[in-house]
């Protein structure tokens, strides 16, 4: 057996290795819809005498029933604002003051100077 067979039969699993090109990543709600199946208006349907109007057409329905989400594809994929406002948060960030940090290092010096060894008599 030469060591060239022993590599071959160790890498042989990866010949049918997935390919990422093939695979599209897209969100559900990002992703174009393929079309219909059966064709239909793209025009509403006239309301009924008697029906609810809708007042915020974000999608919900002509009966009057809501959704209790709405598309994302008119909103950002990043949020610049949002962002922003969240960076304003570190003006109250603090790591400790004064107080906190002399009492670490007296701490500290306290711990190393008993660590030192000790003259004997």
């Amino acid at each position: 057996m030469s060591l060239g067979s022993a590599i071959t039969s160790v890498t042989r699993p990866l010949r049918a290795k997935v390919k990422p090109a093939t695979i599209v990543a897209e969100h559900r709600m990002r992703a174009v819809p393929a079309a219909a199946l059966v064709a239909a208006p793209s025009t509403p349907a006239l309301l009924e005498p008697g029906s609810v109007p809708i007042k915020d057409p974000h999608g919900d329905y002509m009966w009057g029933v809501k959704w209790p989400g709405h598309s994302i594809k008119d909103t950002p994929d990043v949020d610049v604002a949002a962002i922003k406002e969240a960076f304003k948060m570190w003006k109250i960030f603090s790591l400790g003051g004064p107080e906190l940090w002399g009492g670490l290092l007296a701490q500290t010096a306290a711990i190393a100077a008993d660590a030192m060894p000790k003259r004997k008599h």
